[in-house]
């Protein structure tokens, strides 16, 4: 019979100075709760630091923290100021300074080390600039340079503008806007854009949208145009034929804009980010009968000087396209993310630099996860890791996201960077990038009906590439995450069962969803487990033999499961204290039926099982406590379906005993101690009582004041816990429960002698006179307890409960009646919606009060002076002379 297991998760009682594996928390979801929402998530960290560290995390990855352009609503990746990470009274989405502060000395404090988020590769929310490079990219964008991968630039990341008014030589008048493709490459044919036009007078019609409507190719081509009003949006589509123009007609009056200086501002932008190459080549202006094309001025939101303190500042030199050679193509030149940094520009350069400088010297951030390093040089990341090193800056984990599935493109990726490093450089810190590769075999492994998850063995860039471990990052989830077929989603525990299990993949990541999200499925204790066998028993484990590994050496004997939904390996040379240089088994089962399986073990050196070994299930998810090697070097493994285990090469759990330090039986007040000798290091211990684990229960000693039956729970890790003797305490009398039935309070238990008392608050009782029977029928609310004697002069009191006796309730009428203040202790105010006929007032057993005066001040405002009744709820009966509305209020 399979032992009943306690699950629970506790430091192990017995003291360990261990260096910790490292395994990183991402502290954070897309919709983690921000600061627009009244919540400082930097404070939840905060709380929470102390337990993330008992649990085994030593890193914790924050979500951006500089200002973002969106607000304190944003997640931060459209980052805006750099060195703002919310300024006084103004929070960014995740706190402010004086909060993150604190935050990082309490990770500190807990041996956490905090990785700051940090994107180089974009930033948005600056202010218009005029931009001379962008205007040439776009008016000079031909079909040759279209063929060859330059790539038009974003539509929705720029405007026109046209200066009117004051000495323009530009006002009243009809403009004749001629649009088309730059290129007039068929790529872009139909696809649709929204032309709007706008002074800073008039910036909004509410006509409504306007249609195009075909042929409009204007005056160049021999056809009409149409006709458009400021402040409406205009819907066309790029031509795909005849001479390829759009025209469209503006007339405007002195009305339409300030004669002493105006703007017109034209966007383009296309539908959806479905991005084509127009652009205005012709502008016809009746006042001067001429061309004034060359009038318009191209801008970008690429003024980043209005910083907060000046630091950080940027313009439009700084971000592609600005002169330098560029496609604005393929993962480095791409638009994809705002406005692309261009991180071949000395000045935007340092600008980064000094940000990182700060984000770690100034800021206390001691690990650095690089967003988006696909999207820029490795050039730039290997002599940013150089600054950091030559400034004695070293961070503890570097980890860049590739958003790429391919082991090989990562492993590119990864060397790229390093060849960019210098030698000392390299020897003072590991980059590492995130495993996309092996999440994905994770992910079809769990969500993937009828995948081989054997596939997981030869997945990702440890096992494929052979990248040492410390460059890598495992995970299941993340922010990005967040639809099926990018999340792995169904039973996901059984992904971090190995990569939690499995130290030569990568140092791991857990997502905070997974692990405590309220409003998401998690695996809090689960992981916590997890963790912990990987701490006392795994730890930086350099050998695995992926026992059922496609063609495997090793004899299988399936009884039911499978080898194609079985992950079975035996890890050997641990570091963790609990188990040094031993082996330990691990079994995933992603099959909905039970694992039963006899399966060769690995016997040979570095690995130290042999025959007659005993190994121990340390997480109890096996239907037997333990399991033999046998003669010809095989286990029998038992898992449920969906589920897995961890076997070690201990005996099994040993229990202890417990004793006594006095009398077993005594009063209400007095105590016993329990306690047990002997404890062994990486034994796990925990008390209970009547079967429920007492939360911090985890020596050799307990103090016992309470009636119960107790017993202590022990064993490695998480084993199937050995119990010990149990010991029953009976302290008297029996805890007294005092309980309501109508207008009669009863205690629960017999005694000797029974006194009641009340009080307006819980804590605040007095004793009642007279009060002295088992019953008691109080003549008004409040709260009531009753102390007991029993026969050996023990004595106990209940808890307080609250008495709102039977028999008045509240009337309302047509009429409304205001009391206030209500609690009240000395007037209460009634405010009257017309004349009464008399008021009284009564008690909860509706016994009329004779104690109650009350002035008139008018026929619609009565004051009572109350100060003269007993604390407790009350009820004031108006008369009118149609209706009586009673209404409830509390003396206090």
């Amino acid at each position: 019979m399979k032992k009943q297991l306690l699950f629970f998760f506790v430091a192990a009682s017995f003291i360990r100075v261990v260096v910790a594996q490292d395994i990183m928390l991402q502290g954070w979801y897309w919709d983690y709760p921000k600061t627009t929402q009244g919540k400082y998530w930097c404070d939840t960290l905060a709380l929470q630091s102390k337990q993330l560290h008992d649990a085994g995390f030593n890193y914790i990855w924050l979500p951006p923290m500089s200002r973002a352009a969106a607000g304190n609503g944003s997640n931060g990746y459209d980052v805006y100021d750099y060195f703002d990470l919310g300024h006084g009274p103004f929070p960014s989405s995740f706190g402010n300074r004086d909060r993150i502060d604190k935050l990082i000395d309490s990770l500190d404090k807990y041996d956490i080390v905090p990785v700051a988020d940090m994107i180089y590769n974009h930033r948005v929310g600056g202010k218009w600039e005029n931009n001379g490079a962008v205007e040439g990219w776009i008016e000079n964008y031909n079909l040759t340079k279209h063929n060859n991968g330059d790539v038009c630039y974003p539509s929705d990341r720029y405007r026109c503008i046209l200066p009117i008014g004051s000495n323009t030589g530009l006002g009243t008048g009809t403009y004749y806007f001629k649009i088309h493709s730059a290129s007039l490459s068929g790529d872009y044919y139909s696809k649709p854009y929204t032309l709007r036009i706008n002074t800073k007078k008039v910036t909004y019609n509410p006509g409504g949208n306007i249609t195009e409507a075909e042929p409009n190719g204007g005056a160049d081509c021999g056809q009409g145009n149409n006709t458009i009003q400021l402040g409406r949006d205009v819907k066309a589509t790029i031509d795909n034929g005849g001479c390829g123009t759009d025209e469209f007609a503006l007339t405007i009056s002195s009305d339409d804009y300030y004669s002493t200086g105006d703007t017109m501002y034209i966007t383009l932008v296309n539908d959806n980010g479905n991005y084509s190459d127009h652009f205005i080549y012709g502008l016809w202006y009746t006042g001067t009968n001429s061309d004034k094309q060359s009038n318009i001025k191209y801008q970008t939101a690429t003024n980043f000087n209005a910083t907060l303190d000046g630091r950080g500042k940027m313009n439009y030199l700084d971000f592609k396209p600005n002169g330098n050679p560029t496609c604005l193509c393929g993962d480095w030149d791409g638009m994809l993310f705002f406005y692309d940094v261009d991180q071949y520009v000395q000045h935007a350069i340092d600008t980064l630099q000094v940000w990182t400088k700060w984000m770690m010297q100034d800021v206390g951030a001691g690990g650095l996860r690089l967003d988006a390093v696909k999207n820029f040089t490795p050039e730039f990341t290997g002599n940013m890791l150089d600054y950091l090193h030559d400034q004695g800056l070293n961070p503890k984990m570097v980890v860049g996201e590739s958003y790429d599935y391919d082991a090989g493109t990562l492993k590119t990726r990864l060397d790229d960077v390093y060849s960019y490093m210098d030698e000392d450089t390299k020897n003072a810190m590991y980059y590492s990038l995130f495993d996309f590769n092996l999440q994905s075999c994770l992910r079809d492994a769990c969500d993937a009906f009828g995948y081989d998850a054997r596939n997981v063995f030869s997945c990702g860039m440890h096992a494929s590439q052979q990248i040492y471990k410390k460059n890598i990052v495992t995970f299941v989830n993340n922010h990005d995450f967040r639809d099926s077929s990018q999340a792995t989603d169904v039973d996901r525990i059984l992904a971090y069962a190995y990569t939690l299990t499995n130290p030569t993949v990568g140092i791991p990541c857990v997502y905070w969803r997974d692990y405590k999200s309220p409003d998401h499925p998690a695996y809090f204790n689960d992981i916590n487990q997890l963790m912990r066998t990987n701490l006392d028993f795994i730890r930086d484990a350099p050998n695995v033999d992926y026992i059922s590994r496609f063609s495997t050496p090793y004899s299988l004997n399936f009884i039911s499961g499978g080898g194609s939904t079985t992950l079975l390996y035996q890890l050997c040379g641990a570091t963790g204290p609990c188990l040094p240089d031993r082996d330990v088994l691990v079994a995933i089962n992603f099959s909905g039926e039970t694992l039963m399986v006899n399966a060769g073990v690995n016997t040979s050196s570095p690995y130290h099982l042999a025959p007659g070994d005993t190994l121990t299930d340390l997480l109890g998810r096996s239907n037997f406590d333990y399991t033999v090697v046998s003669s010809n070097s095989q286990v029998y493994l038992e898992v449920p379906g969906r589920s897995y285990s961890v076997w070690a090469r201990v005996s099994p759990a040993q229990p202890v005993v417990i004793s006594a330090g006095g009398n077993l039986t005594f009063c209400k007040g007095d105590s016993v101690i329990l306690s047990f000798v002997n404890m062994k290091p990486c034994y796990t211990y925990q008390w209970s009582k009547d079967g429920v684990n007492i939360p911090g229960a985890t020596g050799t000693q307990l103090v016992v004041k309470e009636s119960g039956n107790y017993v202590v729970y022990s064993g490695y890790s998480l084993a199937p816990l050995a119990a010990s003797n149990s010991i029953i305490v009976t302290v008297n009398p029996e805890h007294p429960v005092a309980t309501i039935s109508g207008n009669t309070i009863s205690c629960s238990v017999s005694a000797v002698s029974y006194q009641w008392y009340e009080g307006s608050t819980p804590n605040n009782l007095v004793l009642v006179n007279g009060a002295t029977m088992q019953t008691y029928d109080p003549p008004h609310g409040n709260y009531f307890a009753v102390q007991i004697t029993d026969g050996n002069g023990c004595s106990d009191i209940s808890d307080p409960v609250l008495f709102n006796p039977v028999g008045v309730d509240e009337v309302h009428g047509v009429r409304e009646v205001e009391l206030f203040p209500n609690p009240a202790t000395v007037e209460l105010q009634v405010v009257l919606p017309g004349e009464i006929s008399r008021i009284e007032v009564s008690n909860l057993v509706n016994q009329k009060v004779s104690s109650v005066s009350y002035n008139r001040f008018s026929d619609m405002n009565l004051q009572l002076n109350v100060a003269d009744l007993k604390p407790g709820t009350y009820f004031i009966h108006i008369y009118f002379t149609d209706e009586v509305i009673t209404k409830k209020f509390v003396k206090q």
